[in-house]
């Protein structure tokens, strides 16, 4: 597995005023088949409001980024996940793991660039 080298600084997340949540939620809609079930990515922003508090109500933050997979086995009977629009490329579970979270650490790498 290659790690690609995304360093964040203490000082320059704390100067970013807004929060970064990713979220993952398999859906599993029938006890004994996999029919009409997907795990569903999503990224939201929440900012500070004037008083320096972040709302702990998700429905005040933005969605940015929104993907869904379906559970899939690979050439070799490896169990990973496969991008329901982007079909033809598998992932691992590992691969797909270090994806969402450089999908977060990218998102916050940006923000902090814009905050800058």
């Amino acid at each position: 597995m290659q790690v690609n080298d995304h360093s964040l600084t203490f000082s320059n997340v704390s100067r970013h005023q807004g929060v970064s949540l990713l979220s993952t939620v398999w859906i599993l809609k029938y006890a004994n088949t996999l029919n009409e079930s997907g795990l569903y990515v999503k990224l939201f922003e929440r900012y500070k409001d004037e008083f320096g508090e972040v709302s702990s109500d998700l429905s005040k933050a933005k969605q940015v980024f929104e993907a869904s997979y379906d559970l899939d086995l690979g050439r070799e009977d490896e169990v990973g996940w496969r991008n329901t629009k982007r079909y033809k490329n598998f992932m691992a579970t590992d691969q797909f793991a270090e994806t969402c979270f450089m999908l977060l650490v990218d998102h916050i790498q940006s923000a902090i660039e814009q905050d800058e």
